[in-house]
């Protein structure tokens, strides 16, 4: 039986998948090219070289010409550029072209044609869309609730609940809630249920949704896009078309979404307009299973970062995702010779973070780069500098080094950025040979950013012991470390930079013996939670600590916590975004057995409970996010120290919403006691009316009891049922 002919555009995507990966704004297809034999087809290269130079003046980086099975050209072929520029050229000077009067050359870039491919081929009328609801819409309307309307909104907080609710057509079906945080009576209350479509499985973690950044939307990933919900009735807001996603990724303001899926693409789209603004070929390998980790949004959303072997790429969003090139010669952003591209560590068997990081205030890179042969390693800072020109012209941007820091003897160099961008950690991993074999130990070097006389300065701190965990204090200057060997040993240090401007790093305090592997900040600082996690801690230890109190506390005084807790087979911790409440969960992706453990408790900052909910299979529990305040820290100072002259009015009103509730409480019991007072007045009157043995008759006649009548009386009807419980099976002599 003959083989079906492969379309045209199937034979493009084809041969375009092979010989090309990422870049697309500098491929150019032309069409109508004379088709020969494999022995003319060094004379035709040669023909399109020429004419290429004369009308483009660039010459192009390759040219590639489309042969079927015999060799010979089907009529088309693919002409690389150096940029996007040259490429554009190409198509404005070359399109249209006549070559002879069998051949006019037709010139399209490829991204445009990739578009054009995706037209079906019969019309279909588009369907009208209801944008009414949309028009306008508050997606943040849920920190306006109001219970009642004429008092202020209690901008109470949400969280998002995912729990396997059963089997459809044997695969595991799941419920999903959003509910509102109620801290006046410890109910939470359920406010939709908002999935409608069959979610994507991943990995047998079940259907797949999220939260976006500022909590704006619902994110729900199914097998033929990403959808989001959001506004008031949490209706659908959007949709992307991309089938298989395995794993998204939100710009720091939602302004932007990139998607990867099973085929190795990531697309980058518009979220307000819906449109995908380009598409990357990543092709994973054994040290990269993961291609979205190796892009990086940039904090203004207005860069891209693109990471691959030897090079940083950088993209800027506001020019169509152009790639930025200070040296058109070297076809880079940055290069940086001996810069790893990988995501997984193959000799530890385990995930690990990219060498380069935006921080997450500032337009500045950090990557560090292993040692190679006498080269010491490196970590460094580069700024993106953007320097305005005049009207209609374009920015010019510079990469300009601001820190490097030489290190030697290293295995792997591990950073993190301050909330706030003020101080950059390095964790440098080092091997230490002792009696009993090889283990890893850790220092630290920090680099302080905004400084003043100290800009830029790098500090070293030694840790002896294993890291366990490090975590800055969002908002302040302190952060935390867990270390030690082993997990009966592990200790909790506590650390101050001394201040943003000024100071130098010292301890705190150390806590030893504590029975955790995770510290937990408050988003707004000031508090931390510390918790031991899965195997084998299992949630022996949840304390609630007052940082900047034991900060003030003498060496001399033996610390003590807010509150000293304990949650069987604990999964993790999570803070809400105001820092008022954290979450304590045990989920089914951690805990498979054991059910009956499922569910989640909610404590106030201090460690009081205030809500505890069985949820056998609970998969997720996600808390909102909530958008940035418009208010300044300035602004948020100066309510600080007026805080007396109008905390008294929001203590009024807590106390209020707390009455109103409790008479809502209340009325409900009185209800139900008229109800019963009402009932037992009927039975009352009908006892005297009939007699007591008829009464009785009457009533659990009613009831459906099953009894035999005596005339005006009854009696019960006694049965012994004799049931095998447990049988003991017999000894073998």
């Amino acid at each position: 039986m003959p083989q079906k002919q492969k379309s045209q555009a199937a034979i493009r995507q084809e041969f375009f998948d092979q010989k090309y990966s990422e870049e697309v704004d500098n491929l150019v297809v032309i069409d109508n090219v004379p088709k020969v034999e494999p022995t003319k087809t060094t004379k035709l290269l040669a023909m399109l070289t020429k004419k290429i130079k004369d009308r483009v003046k660039a010459e192009p980086k390759n040219i590639e010409l489309v042969c079927d099975e015999t060799g010979c050209t089907v009529g088309y072929c693919f002409v690389e550029f150096s940029n996007d520029d040259e490429a554009k050229r190409c198509v404005a000077t070359m399109n249209k072209m006549q070559l002879d009067r069998a051949h006019t050359f037709l010139c399209n870039n490829f991204a445009e044609w990739d578009k054009l491919s995706t037209v079906p081929d019969e019309y279909v009328e588009p369907r009208i869309q209801d944008h009414t609801r949309s028009v306008g819409e508050n997606l943040h309307e849920y920190l306006c609730d109001k219970p009642v309307e004429s008092e202020p909104s209690l901008a109470r907080e949400q969280y998002l609940i995912r729990v396997q609710a059963g089997e459809k057509n044997k695969e595991p079906s799941f419920e999903y809630q959003v509910y509102t945080h109620d801290y006046q009576i410890g109910k939470d209350s359920e406010i939709k249920e908002v999935m409608k479509l069959e979610a994507k499985q991943i990995d047998g973690v079940g259907p797949w949704v999220q939260w976006s950044p500022y909590g704006s939307y619902l994110v729900v990933v199914t097998e033929k896009g990403v959808h989001l919900y959001g506004g008031k009735d949490m209706a659908q807001m959007g949709k992307f078309n991309h089938n298989d996603v395995q794993m998204i990724e939100f710009s720091q303001k939602e302004r932007y979404l990139m998607t990867w899926c099973t085929k190795s693409e990531l697309h980058v789209w518009d979220v307000a307009q819906g449109k995908k603004l380009r598409r990357f070929k990543a092709l994973p390998n054994e040290q990269v299973n993961v291609p979205i980790k190796l892009y990086r949004w940039g904090p203004d959303e207005r860069f891209l970062v693109r990471l691959e072997e030897n090079n940083i790429y950088v993209h800027d969003l506001s020019d169509n995702l152009r790639l930025i090139m200070p040296d058109p010669d070297k076809q880079t952003s940055i290069h940086v010779p001996g810069l790893r591209c990988e995501t997984y560590d193959r000799e530890k068997q385990r995930q690990v973070e990219p060498p380069v990081e935006w921080s997450p205030t500032d337009n500045l890179i950090s990557y560090w780069v292993p040692e190679r042969g006498q080269t010491p390693a490196k970590v460094a800072v580069v700024e993106v500098v953007v320097k305005k020109r005049g009207q209609g012209q374009p920015d010019e941007i510079t990469f300009e080094t601001r820190a490097e820091r030489n290190i030697f003897g290293v295995q792997r160099v591990h950073m993190k950025w301050h909330p706030q961008g003020d101080f950059l950690a390095c964790k440098v991993e080092r091997e230490k040979k002792g009696a009993g074999g090889r283990t890893v130990i850790s220092s630290y070097e920090m680099f302080r950013v905004r400084g003043g006389k100290k800009e830029w300065a790098v500090e070293t701190l030694e840790i002896t012991d294993h890291v366990v965990a490090f975590d800055w204090e969002p908002k302040g200057h302190r952060f935390a470390v867990v270390h030690g060997a082993r997990p009966s040993e592990h200790a909790v240090s506590f650390y101050t930079m001394g201040g943003i401007r000024k100071g130098e790093l010292k301890l705190i305090r150390k806590l030893a013996k504590k029975e955790v592997n995770g510290v937990y900040w408050s988003p707004r600082g000031h508090h931390a939670v510390l918790a031991g996690s899965d195997q084998p801690f299992n949630g022996k230890v949840v304390e609630f600590w007052d940082v900047d109190a034991l900060e003030r506390l003498s060496q001399a005084t033996k610390p003590e916590a807010l509150a000293s807790v304990e949650h069987h087979m604990l999964s993790a911790v999570a803070w809400d975004a105001s820092g008022r409440y954290v979450s304590t969960y045990v989920d089914r992706y951690h805990l498979q057995g054991m059910t009956q453990e499922h569910g989640f408790r909610v404590w106030t900052f201090q460690g009081k409970l205030t809500v505890e909910k069985k949820m056998q299979n609970m998969w997720q529990f996600q808390w909102r996010p909530r958008p940035p305040s418009f208010l300044g820290e300035t602004e948020i100072r100066k309510l600080a120290k007026t805080r007396k002259s109008w905390e008294e009015k929001y203590r009024e009103l807590d106390e209020s919403e707390g009455t109103r509730i409790q008479r809502e409480e209340e009325e409900k019991k009185r209800s139900a006691t008229r109800d019963f007072m009402r009932r037992k007045a009927e039975i009352l009157a009908l006892h005297k009316e009939r007699g007591y043995d008829k009464i009785r008759t009457d009533l659990w006649t009613a009831s459906g009891a099953t009894f035999h009548l005596e005339g005006e009386g009854f009696r019960w009807k006694t049965e012994t049922v004799d049931e095998l419980i447990h049988k003991k099976p017999e000894e073998k002599l």
